[in-house]
């Protein structure tokens, strides 16, 4: 096997300049649910521990290497990760035990705490918070952002150092907050590796950075067409650090109510009428779960995918991102501290039909205690099998029996 180091497009390459593996593309990962999670192939600044820009493998001889995917979403029982080799695909089943979500958990339950990533806040000796006040930058900070800052717009500093100086501004964090304007016209321009940067270097700033990130995004999402794969990337760029940002991005949420709604037949009223990926809006999906799932219109959104249930577990092409949707919708209903009373019937049909993952549905059942009594023939049916655990404890709660639902979607008694 050999990955070519040869070809010096962008379009291969990472942040830092270093090729990703050729075929990195085709990998994919998938749940039991038949959701699909993106490979993530640029790296800001250092690319991970463990990761194999390309080579030879002798014969005999073994490498290690670092595939980076989307997180998953709640309630999974396993992954499928296909590898694709020259002699056909290499394909392993995960399962949830091995996972670990963010938190520290392992399984299908992710931490409702966790942002989905890490963003620094504040480097070398910049903003505490004290008392709930924030106090003002170091002065040695305030100096070091105005010459990076100087460096960026200097027509006389090269293209790598001014690189440097967006990726430094990021690291700084929220004090670099004066850098916002400048940060978001570097990330509008034309320069890969710069925008990349610059994007990143906005949402490390957090939360006064995201109207200039929805701006972007907005921007971006108005000119989509299905032949430029580039802006679709960018735009999926900044969903996902929208994602990671959590809480701070909260000011995204209507934006990405709108994002979500899209399809591969085309976008929403006020965004392009090209066609897009149709996983635009399963993105958006995960982005909303993770930045504030309890919010009312993020709520209002899913009882609008919770209202049409999947008639199977396998569902066709055509069906696919609609399933995939509905899916995330249960996502966001489980990260939720509340779970409305409208969506017990539509869970329990989909679960009746073995349409939707078991233990996600049977837990997000017990959520809703005795109101969900009807429920209760579709989870017997789970009894005799390998979701007996999930069963017996979604039974207990619905029946008014005090037990607490472990992570993982299993029960124990009082």
């Amino acid at each position: 096997m050999y990955r070519d180091r040869g070809r010096e497009d962008e379009g291969r390459r990472g942040i830092n300049g270093k090729l990703r593996p050729a075929d990195a593309d085709d990998a994919i990962l998938k749940d039991d649910a038949g959701n699909t999670y993106p490979i993530q192939l640029y790296y800001v600044g250092a690319s991970p521990d463990g990761f194999f820009g390309g080579g030879t493998v002798d014969p005999g001889k073994t490498i290690h290497d670092v595939l980076l995917f989307e997180s998953p979403l709640n309630g999974f029982e396993y992954l499928d990760l296909k590898l694709p080799y020259k002699t056909g695909d290499m394909q392993f089943r995960i399962d949830k035990s091995m996972v670990k979500m963010p938190g520290g958990k392992s399984g299908g339950k992710a931490d409702k705490s966790a942002s989905g990533g890490t963003r620094p806040v504040s480097v070398g000796g910049g903003t505490e918070r004290k008392g709930g006040k924030e106090t003002k930058p170091d002065p040695e900070v305030s100096k070091r952002i105005d010459e990076l800052m100087e460096m960026i717009t200097n027509a006389d500093v090269g293209v790598d150092k001014k690189k440097h100086a967006v990726h430094e501004l990021g690291t700084i964090g929220e004090d670099a907050r004066k850098a916002i304007p400048l940060l978001a016209q570097v990330a509008q321009g034309n320069d890969y590796f710069g925008r990349a940067l610059a994007l990143q270097a906005l949402a490390n700033i957090g939360e006064e950075a995201v109207p200039e990130l929805v701006k972007i995004l907005r921007s971006l999402m108005s000119q989509l067409q299905s032949n430029n794969t580039q802006r679709q990337e960018n735009a999926k760029t900044i969903i996902h650090l929208l994602k990671n940002m959590g809480k701070d991005a909260e000011g995204a949420i209507p934006t990405l109510l709108q994002v979500s709604s899209f399809s591969s037949r085309g976008g929403p009223r006020g965004f392009g009428s090209g066609a897009v990926s149709s996983d635009f809006g399963m993105t958006a999906l995960t982005a909303l779960q993770e930045i504030n799932p309890n919010h009312e219109d993020v709520l209002k959104r899913t009882l609008v995918l919770i209202s049409s249930p999947p008639t199977t577990r396998f569902p066709t092409a055509a069906q696919a991102a609609e399933y995939s949707k509905f899916h995330a919708a249960l996502g966001i209903l489980d990260a939720s501290d509340t779970l409305p009373d409208k969506v017990i019937k539509p869970i329990t049909q989909a679960l009746s039909r073995n349409a939707v993952n078991p233990p996600l549905a049977m837990r997000l059942l017990g959520k809703a205690g005795p109101k969900a009594r009807e429920a209760v023939p579709a989870i017997r049916q789970y009894l005799n099998g390998e979701h007996q655990r999930e069963a017996e404890a979604a039974l207990k709660l619905i029946n008014g029996i005090g037990v607490k639902v472990a992570a993982g979607g299993g029960g124990g008694g009082e």
